[in-house]
């Protein structure tokens, strides 16, 4: 973890589970801590040896739904420490089980005091000590129910949301070489269809409709300058037998959350099991191409334009090329991998979308898929095709299409 020496750090909620977790590793960093819980007794409890040795400041009966509670909290931790460099907000609760018609008001009215107000109250009480000092960090815990609404949690999903909310939001990450997170597409995508019931999870797409093999997708204009990139595609036209498929795909590149760089490094093998472990399994090829081009089959899955505003490719490389000793050398992989990072958060941008509203599809990282031409191909000299297949990166002259696939890496490869 990060060295805090020399910080002070307020947790409330420090009794909680979460918050004892919060506390502990801030103080394993080096931080001096201010603990805050609502209870008269359970910080002693729970922290006998900070009670007695007096390092840390425990500071029992805080209601952090009140502002004058807070307020007093806060100034005798000023008074006492002198400054407040972190805010880490723990507080919360929940109660559902109930449709939005059936809901409460109490439980709407209680469930915001807890995760909303709360989240406002300790932020308004910190933030002018840190203007005042010139720095400062205010981290607020939520649900992740605050990214989208789930059935029976209408007042859960609600009130978290709104406590991430009450924070000043981040600045909108710089975009390199002319990207825009908001550009003109060259097509809408088009409305996922409506259920009474959802067919995903919340942070997955229903893909659904007939998903045709063999394509034909000719090329009207090609990027000038000697490498085979397509600039404007004609209409594309099946050719061949059509499948109906219906599956569910994560909404953005793993680790499949807005606002978080997708992860690196990953091997085939690394990927299948992450997909375990979260109950999922990865896509065939196939599978991600419909998720990329939709019904439409468009080449690219915002239409059929190649635009390097809209989508993380066709940008200037990393100059040396890869230097591929230093990735089998522990104490060099990593500056060389971040000196070749060329990626931006998930859902930045927001034209890089698929019709059927999957996020950063072409460009961006390469994803793992099963490539079927492994199940389906004959054994010739000795060896079949990889089972392991990238698709969607960004390097290659054609590789930020739909349709291509790369499959000259093994499933030991990290990308």
């Amino acid at each position: 973890m990060f060295d805090f020496t020399g910080r002070v750090v307020v947790v409330a909620g420090a009794a909680g589970n979460l918050g004892e977790a919060v506390a502990r590793a801030f103080d394993e960093a080096g931080a001096r801590l201010v603990l805050l819980d609502r209870g008269s007794d359970r910080l002693a409890a729970l922290y006998p040896q900070w009670a007695r040795a007096g390092h840390h400041l425990l500071l029992p009966g805080v209601d952090a739904a009140d502002e004058a509670s807070v307020a007093a909290a806060v100034g005798t931790a000023l008074e006492r420490l002198g400054r407040i460099d972190v805010l880490a907000n723990t507080v919360g609760g929940w109660r559902g089980g109930a449709l939005i018609d059936d809901a409460a008001l109490q439980t709407w009215d209680l469930l915001h005091a807890l995760n909303a107000r709360t989240a406002l109250i300790l932020s308004r009480a910190v933030a002018p000590a840190m203007l005042a000092q010139g720095e400062g960090k205010i981290v607020q815990t939520a649900a992740r129910a605050a990214l989208s609404g789930r059935a029976r949690s209408a007042c859960y999903s609600a009130s978290n949301a709104a406590s991430t909310s009450s924070y000043p939001p981040a600045p909108s990450p710089s975009l390199p070489d002319g990207l825009q997170a908001n550009p003109i597409r060259t097509a809408d995508p088009v409305t996922p269809l409506s259920e009474e019931e959802p067919s995903c999870p919340a942070d997955m797409v229903l893909i659904e409709g007939e998903y045709c093999p063999g394509l034909v997708q000719p090329c009207l204009q090609w990027v000038e300058g000697g490498v085979r990139r397509c600039a404007r595609f004609g209409e594309s036209r099946c050719v061949g037998h059509r499948f109906y498929r219906r599956f569910c795909i994560d909404r953005y590149e793993y680790p499949n959350l807005v606002g978080v760089k997708p992860a690196v490094m990953v091997s085939w093998y690394d990927a299948l099991r992450a997909c375990e472990i979260e109950g999922k399994r990865l896509c065939l090829a196939s599978e991600w191409t419909f998720a990329c081009e939709g019904v439409q089959r468009y080449p690219y899955p915002y239409g059929s334009v190649r635009d390097r505003r809209v989508c993380n490719f066709d940008r200037p490389r990393p100059s040396p090329e890869p230097i591929f000793e230093k990735f089998a050398r522990p104490r060099e992989v990593g500056a060389e991998v971040a000196r070749l990072d060329m990626r931006v958060e998930s859902g930045v941008l927001q034209g890089c979308v698929s019709p059927f509203g999957v996020h950063d599809m072409t460009g961006n990282v390469d994803e793992w898929v099963i490539n079927e031409d492994h199940l389906e191909a004959v054994e010739a000299e000795g060896k079949k095709p990889y089972i392991s297949g990238l698709k969607g990166g960004s390097r290659g002259s054609i590789r930020a299409a739909c349709r291509h696939i790369s499959t000259a890496h093994d499933d030991i490869f990290r990308s």
